[in-house]
């Protein structure tokens, strides 16, 4: 059975370099809402499994952290700069978002499910 531990910026940071320059303290505070943020069916699956799954959602939290971005785009324009967004809740277009968000999406579909708390 999976536990979930403790993040090591280090090893997140080696396995995803896109996101070297985001401090440390905040990948702890993204890394507080994957624990909130993850199935219980994946705490039944071996460690390496379950800390793929917990990797790919701190890497979704972290790529909508780095574009400061609150949803997928709905509508944009140019002209003085307009860009909507679409709502945040944590659903198919959230997780959407982002490559990594939509891996998530995935696997959670194939398990028959999106996110809930244990």
């Amino acid at each position: 059975m999976a536990v979930f531990g403790t993040l090591d910026p280090a090893d997140f940071k080696a396995q995803y370099p896109m996101y070297v320059d985001i401090p440390d303290s905040v990948l702890t505070k993204l890394w507080i809402a994957v624990e909130l943020n993850s199935p219980g069916f994946f705490w039944a699956y071996s460690q390496n499994t379950a800390d793929h799954y917990w990797y790919i959602v701190l890497a979704h939290y972290s790529q909508l952290w780095e574009t400061q971005q609150s949803g997928r785009i709905t509508a944009a324009s140019e002209g003085d700069v307009n860009v909507t967004y679409e709502g945040t809740s944590p659903s198919l277009a959230w997780w959407s978002s982002t490559n990594w968000g939509n891996e998530v999406a995935q696997l959670l579909r194939k398990r028959g499910g999106f996110t809930y708390f244990v």
